[in-house]
């Protein structure tokens, strides 16, 4: 996590089982740096963002579930503007079949999504950003586990 010249390391976790997303990125020694349940994104020093859970889903898949538009095309790229109540782009990298870059604009964020490396099938990478306050955070997929929705009892 950076803005501007000060940088974070962090773990992301999230719990994604359905009907229910969580996620907490902590710091280097554990304490939480942002959180994320019942739709709004809170981290401190910031105004929370509401973002719903199947939105970040699709942020963290590299994916967006609403009607695409193409609005333009140039060097194997092709720009899609999504339907719905923000505005919403993604670029798709027509040769790799998957987006290259996601960006929501709403009243509170304008926020930028970069992928790349494997995709596998989540991005390897993604880099998001708040273009309008500078803040940044680095994703880099290390693992990822099943998760049983309903646990038994010992």
């Amino acid at each position: 996590m950076s803005q501007g010249m000060v940088r974070m390391p962090g773990t992301l976790a999230v719990v994604a089982v359905p009907g229910r997303l969580e996620a907490t990125l902590s710091g280097p020694f554990g304490s939480p740096l942002a959180r994320y349940g019942s739709g709004v994104l809170e981290a401190s020093g910031t105004r929370p963002i509401p973002l719903d859970a199947e939105e970040l889903r699709a942020v963290l898949a590299g994916v967006w579930r609403a009607e695409p538009r193409v609005a333009g095309a140039r060097d194997g790229r092709t720009l899609l503007r999504f339907s719905g109540k923000d505005a919403v782009e993604g670029v798709l990298e027509v040769s790799q079949a998957r987006l290259a870059t996601l960006s929501i604009v709403r009243p509170e964020a304008d926020l930028l999504a970069t992928y790349s490396g494997r995709l596998d099938p989540w991005p390897e990478r993604i880099a998001l950003e708040d273009r309008r306050t500078g803040r940044r955070l680095e994703l880099t997929l290390v693992a990822r586990e099943p998760a049983d929705p309903s646990p038994t009892s010992p």
